[in-house]
């Protein structure tokens, strides 16, 4: 070989070493040549967590790994920048399927994949059971019950355990026992059950009966039985509620006649042992018209739209602490407002419009102008709106979670052809859907498309998840079920 071809030879094996070198550099670094769009492009990456374990999962049709119990995630890296089709299967199971795109120097996320079973098993708890009503965890239920002389409240416990509380011919004997010549018996046509409220620790309710001219109230201890009326003479009730952090104390609001021929506003705490009502005395102009609880003090809505927080003095009083919102909210005449607050988020309902109070900003933020439901999330960063047929979400804080949300974001999730008639949360990214025809999950991660599975027939049924149990309670056509089949 002569010394030209030899020094030819040198540099082009040095220009090879300089070339490969920087190939390899940049290949290192994440970047690749995209032979779609002809141009070098850097990449991104992908991670999937998926339940059950033991799914397969395929990325555009290609298999490429089995999940097991000790590894139920994947992370896949070098991705080109574009939209890939992920599908995850399992044998019994729903598949789920969803187009995302990768970004440069992003790793896409899908974390909270759940495969469902396609056969769950509703079994039958209960029949002939007219109403139903859940305690704020549902871990017990309330059944009212058709039997032969009328009807019965029965205790059913999550863990599926059954206690008769009471008949309809108790109420009328109780009424035999303590009658005065300024009480009446109740008629058994009259003893309509209107609403059964909890108490926070679920060890009573105040059961709330209609007759043909009043509502009455009877507090009932779920460890004794024990029964008694709560009587507010010629109060009318527009909210009576329990002390979540004391269920020995009611307070009550509602409004009675006065001298000048209209109503007035007034307040009353029940306490035992005694079940006396007394009064709290009220400043006229920031007299509530709504209340609820924040740990253990009292929040109301005064009629001039300002809404306060304070603690009852001496059983007489309330002194303010607080003044929540910096521009008072108009207040409508001949519109009912109710005031439901938590886990700490303050929610007015005005009708059936919603709004919440934007705590950073003291002022409340309109979220709905129709409302039949709505559920707290369990993150406390959302809620889901049933509007009837529709279902909305609402950001209450900045969800950093893909895909990415921030705080007021509102968002149209799902739309029924049929009416909707109750929803819960299964976990934060989750809803069950309770609608005319049966029972339907559905994620809340919308990008390319929802992944919606229906997961039994039933006829305008309601739907109870009972968290720490993963079991579900449905009531249809005067029977109670449950399944705990949805999370296997």
């Amino acid at each position: 070989m002569r010394k030209t071809q030899k020094k030819i030879l040198f540099f082009a094996l040095v220009l090879f070493f300089i070339l490969s070198s920087f190939f390899f550099v940049f290949y290192s670094q994440g970047y690749r040549f995209d032979f779609k769009n002809k141009r070098v492009v850097q990449t991104g990456g992908l991670f999937l967590k998926i339940i059950p374990s033991g799914a397969e999962i395929y990325l555009n049709g290609k298999y490429l790994k089995k999940t097991n119990f000790l590894f139920n995630s994947l992370f896949l890296n070098n991705l080109i920048p574009q939209k890939y089709t992920i599908q995850i299967k399992k044998d019994g199971y729903h598949s789920w399927e969803k187009t995302l795109p990768i970004e440069e120097l992003k790793v896409t996320e899908a974390k909270y994949i759940i495969l469902f079973p396609k056969k769950i098993d509703f079994q039958n708890v209960e029949g002939n059971v007219k109403q139903i009503f859940p305690s704020p965890s549902n871990e017990h239920f309330i059944l009212k019950q058709k039997i032969k002389n009328g009807w019965q409240l029965v205790l059913l416990s999550s863990s599926l355990k059954k206690e008769v509380l009471l008949k309809e011919e108790d109420i009328s004997s109780f009424f035999q026992a303590q009658k005065t010549k300024s009480k009446k018996v109740l008629s058994k046509k009259a003893q309509n059950i209107q609403n059964i409220i909890w108490a926070n620790d679920e060890r009573k309710i105040l059961l709330q009966l209609d007759n043909e001219k009043q509502t009455r109230y009877f507090l009932i201890n779920l460890e004794n039985k024990k029964i008694q009326e709560i009587n507010l003479d010629d109060v009318k009730i527009w909210e009576i509620k329990f002390n979540p952090k004391n269920s020995n104390k009611l307070y009550a609001l509602g409004t009675k006649p006065n001298k000048t021929g209209g109503v007035s506003w007034h307040m009353f705490v029940i306490e035992e042992p005694t079940f006396l009502p007394n009064e709290i005395k009220l400043i006229p102009d920031i007299a509530p018209i709504t209340f609820d609880f924040i740990n253990g003090d009292i929040v109301w809505l005064s009629k001039d739209g300002f809404l306060f927080r304070g603690k009852l003095k001496n059983h007489s009083s309330l002194s303010v602490s607080e003044i929540f919102n910096l521009r008072p909210k108009e207040i409508q005449e001949n519109t009912k407002y109710r005031l439901k607050i938590l886990r700490g988020n303050v929610f007015l309902f005005e009708g059936e419009k919603l709004l919440w109070l934007d705590q950073i900003r003291h002022l409340f933020v309109s979220v709905s102008e129709a409302v039949k439901d709505v559920k707290l999330a369990p993150d406390n960063k959302k809620i889901a709106i049933s509007t009837g047929n529709q279902i909305w979400l609402f950001y209450l804080q900045d969800d950093y979670q893909q895909p990415r949300r921030l705080a007021l974001d509102k968002l149209l999730l799902t739309v029924s052809e049929t009416e909707i008639k109750n929803i819960a949360w299964l976990n934060p990214y989750y809803l069950i859907i309770a609608y005319e025809n049966g029972i339907k999950i559905t994620e809340i991660d919308n990008r390319s498309h929802l992944n919606e599975i229906i997961i039994s027939e039933f006829k305008s049924p309601q739907v109870f998840w009972v968290q720490n149990k993963k079991r579900l309670f449905a009531f249809s056509e005067q029977k109670v079920f449950f399944t705990d089949d949805i999370l296997r």
